[in-house]
């Protein structure tokens, strides 16, 4: 067994593999697991193990008991869920607790994922009641719940002090809503987010083509990635929603500071004759009408492989305050040597006071994840 600490509870053991055990076909009280009874036949054993993820999101078991109690308990109070099925339920799902804990429980490849597996067993114990859990509740909801509070708890018992994503999520943009709740999380914590851009040689240049070519996709696509990515997180309202957000950029801001002005004046607010208000951020119902003041809340890092001119250009946009030292390293001909040494060239050649270097070397740092 071993242990894991979570908020939704204290520590949680888990048995020692990850391996679930192997259950014929039907085993689920003689239904096909997610298809109920659409079909006569359960899935062939092969598809029945590529279908399954028991075999990693048992993790999640703390924190689905914990959202289902929450769930049943809303039940109960809103008079949708009699007192006795209520407190059949909380007890059963007491019950599969202390089982999973205790390394009883049996997890079953054929119930799928954890979700599965803990209310076949809650079936088990307390009857037809157990079917009742789902009412007002979908799928999806369960599984963005569990997560969001299993991401809560690993940043706790982890004492993190920050979490990086990347620009997007399989092609999907970090302002979708599905995303807004981890920002939610790190804003209520006052813990940054180290943005990176991810953009491959499969995204082409042009939309005749199916590839990039001459490493485009990298050189300037990973600029654009994160200089796209911040200005759709702008227009999302993330900033008025969270006006203390952390958002630490990666190459400076990729392109934001080298087109600062051309961000102070959309292509749209030329034909306005209004330099003050952007009709996009208006439409956006942004409370700042000048997207650029948002830009400048980002953070940025002095990763930009040793260039002087780019680093003055990016500190002259984000300011000291906001500007912390990084690079790239170890990717570079030396193992990293060309980068630490050309990134503190960079910075040592900005006219600014000692004090301000060592806050851009340190200091910032160090305020930005609290550890001062």
């Amino acid at each position: 067994m071993t242990a894991e600490t979570t908020r939704t509870g204290t520590a949680r053991a888990q048995p020692a593999t990850d391996k679930a055990a192997p259950e014929p076909p039907n085993a689920a009280g003689g239904q096909n697991a997610m298809w109920g009874g659409r079909f006569e036949a359960g899935p062939d054993a092969l598809m029945e193990a590529i279908n399954a993820s028991i075999g990693f999101d048992r993790r999640l078991y703390a924190q689905d008991i914990a959202g289902s109690r929450a769930h049943c308990e809303m039940l109960v109070a809103q008079g949708i869920l009699d007192t006795g099925a209520g407190v059949a339920i909380l007890g059963g799902l007491d019950r599969i607790l202390a089982e999973i804990e205790s390394g009883a429980f049996e997890f079953r490849t054929a119930l799928e994922d954890i979700h599965l597996n803990i209310e076949g067993r809650l079936a088990e114990l307390i009857g037809a009641d157990a079917g009742r859990l789902h009412t007002a509740r979908s799928r999806n909801d369960q599984v963005a719940t569990d997560f969001r509070l299993w991401v809560r708890d690993a940043i706790d018992a982890l004492d993190a002090r920050g979490v990086q994503v990347f620009t997007n999520v399989l092609g999907k943009p970090l302002s979708a809503p599905e995303f807004a709740p981890l920002f939610d999380l790190l804003a209520a914590r006052d813990l940054p987010v180290w943005v990176h851009p991810v953009r491959g040689p499969n995204h082409p240049d042009y939309a005749t083509e199916t590839a990039s070519e001459f490493e485009i996709w990298f050189t300037f696509g990973w600029p654009y990635e994160t200089s796209a990515c911040m200005a759709r997180l702008i227009y999302s309202g993330l900033f008025d929603r969270h006006p203390g957000m952390k958002i630490v950029t990666h190459h400076m801001g990729g392109m934001i500071p080298f087109f600062a002005n051309k961000i102070g004046l959309g292509f749209e607010q030329l034909f306005e004759n209004d330099p003050d208000r952007n009709p996009l951020a208006l439409r956006a119902g942004l409370e700042k009408a000048q997207p650029l003041d948002y830009f400048r809340l980002l953070y940025a890092d002095t990763a930009l492989n040793g260039s002087a001119a780019s680093t003055a250009c990016g500190h002259a946009f984000f300011t000291t305050a906001h500007s912390l030292f990084a690079t790239d390293a170890p990717f570079d001909a030396r193992g990293g040597r060309d980068f630490i040494e050309n990134t503190i060239a960079a910075v040592d050649s900005l006219d600014i006071a000692a004090a301000e270097r060592a806050d851009i070397y340190a200091g910032n740092a160090r305020r930005l994840l609290n550890l001062s």
